[in-house]
């Protein structure tokens, strides 16, 4: 009777380490939304598994990304996901940086605009990072060419002499880099040296604000 009981006990055991192995095969779905409203990317999901966001977030005009509102690293039921974003249009030259988001030797992207109110004909501006977190690959603009002054490990230099003076957004450029970090978050910071704007022949200093942001690695 004392081995039968034993035998229905190894049964029952073993059935629940089946039904443990057959629950890591569930999946479920991840929905990455716009600002908004709109569905940016559904991705299904085995658990215990990361979801994978959208490289670079649309968000709509006059604001811009700064992180995802809920966690998708460990996977364990439905998740909507829904973006953090800031408000630039009523500010005047706003230097923005927006969130980026990745894993160990993946590459992010981490955009530089200039937002709001604008009206700047030439800026001197840094650029910092953590060098032991990331690896900056290059500096690109919109068609793909290179356009950083000089750099040193952490920081990037910017000098740009010839900005139109306009009312809509300026994107100055883009940060490619390579995660070392296994996880956590690592700031992006700029550092305004130097700003001037023109009207007619006329050159003066000007205001502007600075809008940082991090990369957070899952």
């Amino acid at each position: 009777m004392i081995c039968a009981a034993i035998a229905v006990s190894l049964i029952f055991l073993s059935g629940r380490q089946n039904d443990s192995d057959a629950g890591n095969d569930r999946s479920f779905t991840v929905t990455f939304y716009s600002d908004d409203g709109s569905i940016l990317k559904i991705e299904s999901v085995l658990r215990h598994q990361s979801a994978t966001p959208p490289v670079e977030p649309e968000i709509s005009y006059g604001n811009v990304f700064v992180k995802w509102d809920a966690e998708f690293s460990d996977v364990t039921a439905d998740i909507d996901v829904h973006p953090v974003v800031r408000e630039v249009k009523a500010e005047k030259n706003a230097f923005v940086l927006s969130g980026a988001y990745g894993q160990k030797e993946t590459d992010v992207i981490v955009p530089l605009q200039l937002c709001g109110e604008v009206l700047v004909s030439g800026f001197d501006i840094r650029i910092k990072y953590d060098p032991d977190a990331l690896e900056l690959l290059s500096v690109f603009n919109v068609d793909g060419g290179v356009v950083y002054n000089d750099s040193e490990a952490g920081v990037v230099i910017l000098n740009y002499v010839s900005v139109e003076n306009t009312t809509a957004d300026v994107d100055i450029c883009k940060f490619k880099f390579r995660v070392r970090a296994q996880s956590g978050e690592f700031p992006i910071t700029a550092s305004v040296v130097d700003i001037c704007a023109s009207e007619g022949d006329d050159i003066y200093k000007t205001d502007f604000v600075t809008v940082d942001s991090s990369v957070y690695v899952y």
